[in-house]
């Protein structure tokens, strides 16, 4: 015997396909939801890290943020400016003309002639240089042994530098 269906049984099974539907949309919701409250709830953030230490799991920082440092930023530069050679051209033209013009130099200072000061000042001429602090006149007055000390210094002090060859200034 069969009993007849009720009016609360068909009620029941009326809504038992929604109610499946929704708790399907629950679920799944909350699926999503609680992983996302993990990131939301304040108290997870109190855990303090240390330098080295190794995080127990993923961090996100909540804004991007940029950390510039000065000291090592200045340091590379000054090391980057330093591996950077100027860029010149050597002239060699005229590290050949001021050698010839140093050993002319030194000859006429050297020669006992009479005519040595005059030789010298026609040499400056030809040359378009001009003794603004009256150098010669102070050179004129040295002993032999003191001159030649003093052109041996020259010669060395310029051979140091022409060895390097003079370098046109518009090339820098």
């Amino acid at each position: 015997m069969r009993k007849p269906k009720g009016r609360e049984e068909r009620i029941a099974k009326g809504y038992e396909k929604p109610i499946i539907i929704m708790l399907m949309i629950l679920v799944a919701a909350l699926g999503f939801i609680i992983p996302l409250l993990a990131h939301v709830v304040p108290g997870r953030h109190a855990v303090s890290y240390q330098v080295g230490q190794l995080a127990d799991e993923d961090i996100f920082a909540r804004s991007d943020f940029t950390f510039i440092d000065e000291v090592e930023t200045e340091q590379q530069r000054k090391a980057a400016e330093r591996a950077i050679y100027p860029i010149a051209s050597l002239n060699l033209r005229q590290t050949a003309l001021s050698y010839n013009r140093l050993d002319i130099y030194t000859k006429l200072l050297l020669s006992g002639d009479e005519r040595r000061e005059s030789n010298i000042y026609t040499f400056l001429g030809s040359e378009n240089l001009v003794d603004r602090r009256n150098v010669l006149q102070r050179l004129f007055l040295l002993s032999d042994s003191e001159l030649t000390y003093y052109l041996e210094t020259v010669n060395e002090t310029a051979s140091m530098v022409l060895s390097h060859g003079l370098m046109e200034s518009s090339s820098y």
